[in-house]
């Protein structure tokens, strides 16, 4: 997986409250492979709700295929998902396994030990 230049995964919009994970992978293996239609399909799963304008529900859905990258889930083109992504998407109906994947790979593979460690 290619990494990003940041140190830390990017996640504004790639949250539990706001992106369910299980309801993210689900849209994910259902419209991947094309960025805009991934993006309208994120944007009004959602954030098609609210007073936000249709500029910043886009934006939003935008940052949300960006932190999807930088989580590795999906590749560089914000539309293809990466062996890591397919393995999520497998387990996307099982909690317990598929966030206890999910954390290690973020403790091993994105720094996390030494967010940990830091903080």
């Amino acid at each position: 997986m290619a990494r990003s230049r940041r140190d830390i995964p990017f996640g504004p919009q790639f949250s539990p409250e706001q992106t369910p994970l299980p309801a993210l992978l689900a849209i994910l293996e259902k419209e991947e492979g094309e960025y805009e239609r991934l993006r309208r399909a994120i944007e009004g799963a959602f954030f098609a709700s609210g007073s936000a304008t249709p500029y910043n529900r886009a934006k939003k859905a935008d940052n949300t295929t960006l932190a999807l990258r930088d989580y590795g889930i999906i590749e560089r083109d914000k539309a293809t998902l990466t062996e890591f992504g397919k393995r999520l998407v497998s387990l996307k109906d099982d909690a317990d396994r598929l966030y206890t994947e999910f954390a290690r790979h973020i403790l091993l593979e994105l720094n996390g030990l030494v967010f940990v460690r830091t903080v």
